[in-house]
């Protein structure tokens, strides 16, 4: 199975540590709101994950359920 490279919507994954995520059934549930996310499509958002969250590792945990698998 090749990776496609866009969400259900048709935008571009997210990217943390390297990794691809599609975000799309998680954004409506973040407590920050997804305002932020419609400006950062297929960007790589490891940053912004550190630096705005305290628990970056608890949230990494979150993510593993999201992560676009290649193979």
């Amino acid at each position: 199975m090749k990776n496609k490279k866009t969400d259900t919507r048709g935008y571009p994954f997210y990217v943390v540590n390297g990794k691809s995520y599609d975000l799309t059934d998680w954004i409506p549930k973040h407590p920050g709101g997804k305002v932020w996310f419609a400006r950062s499509h297929g960007r790589d958002i490891t940053i912004a994950l550190y630096a705005y969250h305290r628990q970056p590792d608890k949230l990494l945990k979150i993510l593993e359920k999201y992560e676009v698998k290649t193979s």
